[in-house]
Formats: C-alpha cells, sequence, structure tokens
C-alpha cells in the first residue's frame, strides 16, 4: 500500500472530515492584557519623540496616552520622566507618586526628582530603597553619602565611601575616606586608605593624597616622612607655591636650611616683594654661617625702608660677628626702641657694653629693660646676668639686692639660689641663710656638683671642715675638672691639719688653672 493510500484511508472505514465539516464553536478566549489601541498608539508616538530629544512632544503623547489607560505604571513613569526631563519637577513628582510597583527605577526616579527639588529627606529615603533593591548602585550611595556629610554625620558618610569603594575603587574615592577617617580620629584608617589611593594613582591627580599622609606623619612626630610626602607633591606639582610654603616650614623648624634656602628662592621668584620671606632667607643664610650673604639682604632691607625688628637683631648679631661694636650697638639700641619689651635687644646691647668695657652703660641697659619687660622668664634672664656682674664688678650690695629679687619672682630658680648662697658664703656673711639657700639648690638638682661644691664652701666658713670636707670630696667626685673645687678639698684638708692631702689637690687644682697665684702661694705652706 502506497503512503499516499495509507494516509488517506488505513483501515479502510473511518474518514477524517473536512474543514467544512468540523465543530468550529470553541470557548472564547479570555481577554489579552494590554494596552488600549489608542493609549498603546500615543505611548509608542511618546517613545519615539523621546529618543529624538522632543521631551515636550513626548509629554504631550503621554498625557493622550493616559487618558485611554490612567492605571498604567509604565505610562505614568514615562509622563513623569518626561516632566523631570523638561525642568517640571513639581509635575514630574506629582505623576511619579502615582505609580504603585514601584521598581528600582521608579524609586531612582523618585531619588532623583526629590534631590532636584530639594527634598532631601524624602531623596534619602528613595536612595536607600535604591540600594536596597540593588547593592551595587555607586551613584545612589554617593548621592546617600552626600546626604549624611552636608547633615554632619561622617560615620555614615564613611559608610557610602566604603561602599563605593567596593563597588568602583577608585583613588579619589580612597582619598575622601582617608580625609573623613581624619576628621573622625581614626588616624590608623586614614593613613590605609591615603596608602591605596596612592597604590592606584601617585600622579599629579592625587597630589591631596600625599599631602594628607605628610598631616598624620607630622602629627605623628615622622618628620622623615613628613617632608618625604611633601617633596614627592612638590616634584609633582613644582609650581605649587602652598606647597613650597609647608616644605619652607618644615626645612626651617627641623634645621635643614640648605633645602629651606632654596625653597625660600623659588617663592620669592613668584613673591619678589614679600618681606618677609626675604627675612626668612636671609635668617637661614645666617644659620649656615654666610654672614655676607645675610647681611646683604638685612642691610637692603632696612635700607629700603623695613625697619622690622628682626632685620636689626639679625644685622646686630652679624656686626657682633665681625666685632663692629659701633654698628652693633646702633642695631641693638634701635632694637629696643621698636620693642623695649623684646629681652633680646636688652641683653645684646648690654653685651655690646660689656665688650666695650663700659660697665655703667651695660648695668644701666639690663636695669632699664627691666623697666620695660613683661614676661616673668624675661626678667629673671636679665636679673641673673645683672646680678653676675653687679658682683663680678666689686659691687656686692647691689648683686646681693639683684639675685634676691630675681629669687622673689622665680623662688624656684637653683643656678640663682646657688649662686646667691656661695656669694654670701664666700663673703662670709649671713651664712645660715646662705646654707639654706643652697640647700634649696641642691632639693631641685640634687646631683649638681657645683651645688655640692657650694653647700660644702658654707659649711666651710661656718667651720664645720669634716662635714665641709665630706661634701667637698663628692663635689670633686662630680666635678674633678674644677680647679675652684679641688682647692676647696685642698683649703679643707688644710683647716683640718692634713698638709699632704692638702697639698695633693692643690697641685691638682693648680694643673687646671696654672695661672692662679693663690695656689701658688698655698703650695708654699
Amino acid at each position: 500500500m502506497s503512503l499516499l493510500a495509507c494516509i488517506g484511508g488505513c483501515g479502510g472505514k473511518k474518514t477524517i472530515p473536512g474543514i467544512m465539516e468540523r465543530d468550529m464553536t470553541r470557548e472564547p478566549l479570555p481577554e489579552k492584557p494590554g494596552y488600549n489601541p489608542r493609549a498603546y498608539e500615543y505611548y509608542s508616538s511618546g517613545t519615539i519623540l523621546e529618543m529624538m530629544g522632543e521631551f515636550q512632544l513626548a509629554n504631550e503623547q503621554y498625557s493622550k496616552a493616559l487618558k485611554y489607560h490612567p492605571e498604567s505604571d509604565e505610562i505614568i513613569y514615562a509622563y513623569a520622566n518626561t516632566f523631570m526631563r523638561i525642568g517640571d519637577y513639581d509635575s514630574a513628582l506629582f505623576q511619579a507618586n502615582k505609580i504603585h510597583g514601584r521598581d528600582l527605577k521608579t524609586w531612582f526616579m523618585l531619588a532623583n526628582i526629590n534631590r532636584a527639588l530639594g527634598n532631601r529627606d524624602s531623596s534619602l529615603t528613595a536612595f536607600q530603597q535604591v540600594v536596597a533593591l540593588d547593592s551595587n548602585d555607586a551613584q545612589s550611595y554617593y548621592h546617600i553619602a552626600t546626604y549624611y556629610r552636608e547633615s554632619g554625620n561622617l560615620d555614615s558618610t564613611i559608610w557610602g565611601y566604603e561602599n563605593i569603594a567596593r563597588i568602583n575603587p577608585t583613588f579619589r574615592v580612597f582619598q575622601q575616606l582617608g580625609h573623613l577617617y581624619i576628621q573622625t580620629g581614626d588616624i590608623k584608617s586614614a593613613e590605609e586608605n591615603f596608602i591605596q589611593a596612592l597604590a592606584i594613582d601617585s600622579t599629579q591627580e592625587n597630589i591631596p593624597s600625599y599631602v594628607g599622609l605628610s598631616a598624620i606623619y607630622e602629627d605623628r612626630g615622622d618628620i622623615p616622612g613628613t617632608i618625604e610626602m611633601l617633596e614627592k607633591a612638590a616634584e609633582l606639582a613644582p609650581d605649587d607655591a602652598r606647597l613650597k610654603e609647608r616644605l619652607l616650614e618644615m626645612y626651617i623648624n627641623n634645621n635643614q636650611y640648605i633645602k629651606g634656602i632654596e625653597a625660600a628662592r623659588f617663592l620669592l621668584i613668584g613673591m619678589p616683594d614679600n618681606l618677609f620671606l626675604k627675612r626668612r632667607l636671609a635668617m637661614m643664610y645666617f644659620d649656615v654661617d654666610s654672614l655676607q650673604v645675610a647681611d646683604s639682604i638685612f642691610t637692603t632691607l632696612i635700607e629700603n625702608g623695613d625697619d622690622n625688628l628682626v632685620n636689626h637683631y639679625y644685622a646686630g648679631r652679624i656686626a657682633l660677628g665681625y666685632e663692629d661694636l659701633e654698628r652693633a650697638k646702633f642695631h641693638f639700641t634701635r632694637l629696643t626702641a621698636l620693642a623695649d619689651s623684646v629681652v633680646d635687644g636688652w641683653l645684646n646691647l648690654g653685651f655690646v657694653y660689656k665688650l666695650q668695657d663700659s660697665v655703667e652703660l651695660e648695668i644701666a641697659a639690663y636695669q632699664t629693660g627691666l623697666k620695660y619687660l613683661t614676661n616673668v622668664q624675661d626678667s629673671v634672664q636679665v636679673l641673673f646676668i645683672l646680678g653676675g656682674t653687679l658682683e663680678q664688678n666689686d659691687r656686692f650690695d647691689e648683686s646681693v639686692r639683684a639675685f634676691e629679687q630675681l629669687i622673689q619672682i622665680a623662688p624656684d630658680h637653683s643656678q640663682a639660689l646657688n649662686y646667691l648662697g656661695y656669694m654670701l658664703a664666700d663673703k662670709g656673711v649671713r651664712l645660715e641663710y646662705a646654707r639654706d639657700l643652697i640647700r634649696r639648690a641642691m632639693e631641685i638638682i640634687p646631683d649638681n656638683g657645683a651645688y655640692i661644691d657650694s653647700y660644702g664652701w658654707v659649711l666651710y666658713k661656718m667651720g664645720k671642715y669634716k662635714k665641709a670636707l665630706k661634701e667637698l670630696l663628692i663635689a670633686y667626685k662630680l666635678e674633678g675638672n674644677d680647679p675652684v673645687v679641688a682647692e676647696h678639698v685642698g683649703d679643707a684638708y688644710e683647716a683640718l691639719g692634713d698638709m699632704k692631702n692638702a697639698h695633693i689637690y692643690w697641685k691638682k687644682a693648680l694643673e687646671l688653672n696654672p695661672d692662679n697665684q693663690s695656689l701658688v702661694e698655698k703650695l708654699k705652706k
């Protein structure tokens, strides 16, 4: 049997009804969900116009579509989106709020509309919904972080940036995290993020990370690390004056004057009239002993009308170095006139008079300065020098008054206590008072050999020779190279009748001070 025959009637009795013989009655199909044809027509036109950038016309088409299908979330979304595109954010928000099934794109649109309207809290809520649905939306994390940053919530700001770094780890994100962690005081995390930022990009674009690390290292006391970071940044941005200025401060504060001079000279190219910078440059030349260069700069500044006290101070110091005492006196006199409460002027002026053997003028300089000084420590410094000068020039009573004035305002000044105590002891007057002064000095600095010598000497003057010798031998162990201490030990042995040991220590003293004629006389005994 052929195939056709088989198909036509295998079995021979049963036939297949023709098309016209079949029963065509069926249950009606359920209505196919979708747009109203007119709604679909307007919606399609709107999407085409939107793709062409005709947002206003697209908006009108979506409006017509909604008349036929007002419950369509998709048409409402498109309608709201065109309002947003033409800048009508109020209408955009009104329409967007009608959307019932809010998905990721709806929340994102709501977030941006509210952000444009300045509705910060509503915008934050919407962005939070976005990241809840899509934890890899870096843009939403950025807006959330910005909200918290503007609100002063640093912890939440960092949370936002940490998520951005997880999704899109750029050097700028790590750089921002470094600055944020600094603000929270988490310096370790700040350092880690700046280092990570530089690992990604160490070019000029990332200079803030170098500067951030330099601040961390400086706060930690890591001066080499601070300078290294600033130098790397300055190398990348050689024309950045702010970096050079900060480097200049670091160089000056850490006595790196050669580098400081280079930085200052660079800055002066762009700021040739900056007097402060010129003075700093001259000071550094002074510190590296380039006195001629320093003198030239200071002199030029003064001649050009810059009567700053720094100029006169350094010009005076340079003149002292050249032994030009008259010029030094001129500058220090000018300094005291410009700033009578600055101690350096009076001390240096007094020193000039000392070198000129003008004792009365030296003393007058110190006494005049005391009338103007307002700082206690400055007054103490001048009183100590004044007291010593008076004592050295046989003005004993005036010297005592100066030291007693000093002790009154600085009762724990051990040097003054010892100086006055020794003076009185050596003079053989007010010995009980002298002993008490020296004891006070020893309580402040117990192991000071000079103070112990003074104490032994006052005991010697009081006739307590055994006790004196005991103290003086302790002082000698500490100050064996001091001829005065050795002589005092010899004197104590002499007082106890031990001339052998007296001669031993007098000889030691003479070896240390060969020009002492009184020792020569003592050794003749």
